[in-house]
Parts: C-alpha cells; structure tokens; sequence
C-alpha cells in the first residue's frame, strides 16, 4: 500500500501561516511611527520588515506547493487540466465559499471604515484591513487547484 504524501498539505498550511502573519503585523501600525521616537521608528521598521518577508516566504511555499502538485499529478499520469487561476474564481468548495463571503463582507468593512474615519485610522481600520488581506488571499487559495488536489489526495472531497 502506498503512503500519502503530506508534503504538499504542510506546504499548503504554512503558506497559509505565513500569509496569516503577513496579514496579522498590519495590526502593529498604529504602534509604529517614523517620525517619533527610536522605539516607535524601529517597531515601523520590523512590521515592515516582517510583512515583507513573510509575503515573500508564503508565496515561495505556495510555489513549491504547485510544483509538487504538478510533479505527483504527471507521475500518476493524471491529467493536467488548464484551469483558471484560484482569484477569479469563486464558491468553489465550502472552505472557498467561507473566504469568499469573509472577503466581501470585509472589502465592504474595508471602504466603509476608510471613507467614514475622518483624520488617523484607529485600530479598528487596521484589523479590518488585515481580514481583507488575509480573506482575499485565502479567497484564491482555497478556490484554486493546489487546495483541490490536496482535498482529492485526503478524500475530502471529489471532482465535479
């Protein structure tokens, strides 16, 4: 009997953390500010740092992810099907139809806060950003092929 491989679903789960942090430290800003003090100009400093780099790493994972989806599916001589990237498309499996609804109530959030804050952003503003970042790459990971190969592997699901 062959032995599943959870390669691509830990690569899958840390992209995803990756992405959660990325989104998370937006929730730092209002504690960073470059014209303040040391303290304030070097926590600026790490959020942005910290952002970047975890952006960076989640979707080099996410790229090793795909790579390895397309290398099992080529052993296994299963079809390579050209799909849509997992962005524009939507509802695909309940985990997508959650970030979905989570990603348009919080681009909604989003605009509101935005236009209705009058001089500096709360905190509030920042946390609702961070929701929207997080969904909307959620949105277009949880909709895509990695996440339904990965699903089709540990029969959560199947095809259509």
């Amino acid at each position: 009997m062959k032995r599943k491989s959870k390669k691509p679903t830990v690569l899958f789960g840390l992209s995803a953390g990756f992405m959660g942090l990325a989104s998370f430290v937006l929730v730092l800003i209002p504690f960073a500010d470059f014209y303040g003090t040391t303290r304030q100009q070097t926590t600026g400093y790490i959020i942005g740092l910290v952002f970047w780099l975890s952006m960076i790493v989640a979707y080099i994972l996410f790229w090793f992810t795909n790579k390895f989806r397309k290398k099992q599916m080529a052993k296994t001589k299963m079809p390579l099907v050209k799909q849509k990237p997992g962005l524009i498309l939507f509802f695909r499996n309940i985990y997508g139809k959650i970030a979905d609804i989570v990603c348009a109530v919080s681009f909604c959030g989003t605009v509101a806060a935005i236009l209705l804050t009058e001089k500096e952003p709360g905190w509030y503003v920042y946390l609702i950003i961070a929701v929207f970042i997080f969904s909307l790459q959620m949105h277009g990971m949880l909709n895509g092929e990695n996440f339904r190969y990965i699903m089709q592997k540990e029969n959560k699901f199947g095809r259509k």
